[in-house]
């Protein structure tokens, strides 16, 4: 029980962190940062293994989390600035 909440906790700090350097009204509340960020951290560990060529099973480090959740983000944008016409 203790993981997961640590999990939501780091995701939560991951989003923050990721919607701070990424500039702009972003459309996602609480929930949506967290989600976001936890798989932000999943989308840097992937980033990491085009970069360094071996594959970790364990989740990117915070700086690579919030490069990943900063990509999510912009797609987030993306998609809802294509489908809100």
């Amino acid at each position: 029980m203790f993981y997961l909440l640590a999990w939501v906790i780091f995701g939560f700090f991951v989003g923050l962190a990721a919607r701070y350097f990424h500039p702009g009204n972003e459309p996602s509340g609480f929930f949506t940062t967290v989600l976001l960020g936890l798989a932000g951290s999943f989308v840097g560990g992937t980033i990491n293994y085009f970069i360094s060529g071996s594959f970790q099973v364990k989740p990117a480090g915070f700086f690579m989390s919030v490069i990943g959740t900063i990509v999510l983000f912009a797609i987030l944008r993306w998609l809802s600035s294509r489908y809100a016409k």
